[in-house]
């Protein structure tokens, strides 16, 4: 098993060496920061025989920092990932990758940083519709939080400065695309239950994929507000037209399993395309009393979507989050945040969605023991799909380098829908963080 034994991992943080900041500066200009997250989740396997399944994921991701002066900046970071279910060999993948690593230089009125990096766009925490800039990690499903999802991808990063107001520019060359496994796993593209077919990626890194966008952003009293534009290839996959046969039944309502299941049987080459889209976006925050409040609007120049006739079709789509959260001094939170949809150009024969989605997402939890305890559950509910994801969890943080929790990710909803797809994937999980 990948997972380290407690013992070995507080043995090795409780008495980690530590340094002062006083002592660092006169001995070095390099700092090395290190994070280890290992999630162990015990589910059921998909098949006749429903037997319990031992998935596990170790994520060690580690930084040195290069900071001679105020105005400079260089970072090098290394991500190591590791998957592996019932400790089978044959589960086992594992990749050693580049994270983030940039060079920044700043003044006064501008900072420039080039390399690897992730930029968030948005404020609404989990569902912004402007966080589009990075891909994000889809090995472990949606069940992760989407910051922790999230990949760094190579940017030129140039921010301007003046006064209460802020103008970012920012180019990737390449097209990245997220990391999400189309066959064999509980959290495949396709879904657990479907067997691999012949798959076609239209996917490139040419320097004529890359994508660019500019965001103008500043502050009017105690308003924060965000104009913003995109134009990039989307990060996940979207399902290319099919040719329907007349000596094969029709699908009344597939799943994307089904769907899979029907190229197989018929022969056909499953395409897989990463449409350029482009965002216009405008964001805001501000503060209200003891309640933050915040809110997103994107219009999407396209989305793809799937129709029972077999085909792909892409539409406008308009996209709203408006949210409201809550610290209280005794550790209590409360975020509730809403989001709607609305495709502008409805066809009755989309497949997996409804021409408007109402989603409800909430966070609410309440620290002990100052601060070293926390339970808590974050959960998210379309009204329209009838679709939901419930996350109850119980956090341990009593030590300063390590920290537990202990939880249970429950998805659901019609087969017909994308969450759907995982309505079997409820499972228990035990998280170790370490930091170094």
């Amino acid at each position: 098993m990948l997972l380290l034994s407690a013992s070995s991992v507080l043995s090795a943080t409780l008495f980690w060496p530590k340094t002062s900041a006083a002592q660092s500066e006169d001995r070095t200009n390099f700092s090395l920061d290190s994070e280890l997250w290992n999630k162990l989740s015990l589910g059921q396997s998909h098949g006749f025989d429903r037997q319990s399944t031992v998935t596990e994921h170790f994520d060690f991701r580690s930084e040195l920092k290069y900071e001679p002066e105020d105005d400079y900046k260089a970072v090098l970071g290394a991500r190591v990932n590791a998957f592996s279910a019932n400790g089978a060999a044959e589960s086992f993948d594992a990749d050693l990758e580049l994270f983030n690593a940039y060079a920044e230089l700043s003044g006064s009125a501008y900072s420039l940083k080039a390399g690897n990096q992730i930029v968030r766009w948005g404020k609404a925490d989990e569902i912004s519709p402007l966080d589009n800039i990075n891909p994000e990690d889809f090995r472990d499903g949606f069940v992760r939080r989407r910051t922790d999802r999230k990949l760094p991808t190579p940017l030129l990063n140039l921010e301007l400065f003046q006064e209460t107001s802020k103008l970012q520019l920012l180019y990737q060359p390449v097209h990245v695309r997220s990391k999400i496994d189309l066959f064999n796993s509980n959290w495949a593209y396709f879904g657990s239950e479907a067997e691999p077919t012949a798959v076609n990626e239209d996917y490139s890194r040419s320097l004529g994929n890359g994508s660019y966008g500019t965001r103008l952003s500043g502050t009017i009293r105690d308003f924060d507000y965000g104009v913003s534009f995109l134009s990039a290839p989307s990060s996940l996959p979207s399902i290319g037209s099919l040719r329907p046969l007349p000596n094969m039944p029709a699908i009344d309502a597939p799943s994307l399993p089904e769907l899979a299941e029907y190229a197989r049987l018929t022969g056909q080459e499953i395409d897989l395309n990463y449409n350029r889209r482009q965002i216009v976006g405008f964001d805001f925050e501000t503060v209200w009393e003891d309640f933050g409040l915040r809110g997103d609007v994107a219009y999407f120049s396209r989305e793809d979507f799937y129709t029972s006739r077999l085909e792909a079709v892409s539409k406008p789509l308009l996209r709203y989050t408006l949210g409201a959260d809550y610290s209280g001094t005794e550790g209590t939170y409360i975020n509730l945040q809403f989001a709607q949809a609305i495709m502008t150009d409805w066809d009755e024969d989309i497949l997996f969605t409804k021409r408007i989605t109402n989603t409800f997402y909430t966070e609410l939890s309440q620290e002990f023991y100052d601060h070293n305890l926390k339970g808590g559950i974050r959960g998210s509910y379309d009204i329209n799909l009838r679709t939901y994801f419930y996350n109850p969890y119980l956090a341990l943080n009593f030590w300063d380098q390590v920290a537990f929790e202990f939880g249970f990710d429950l998805p659901g909803g019609p087969q017909d829908t994308l969450i759907g797809t995982y309505r079997n994937n409820e499972q228990g999980y035990l998280i170790l963080k370490g930091y170094f």
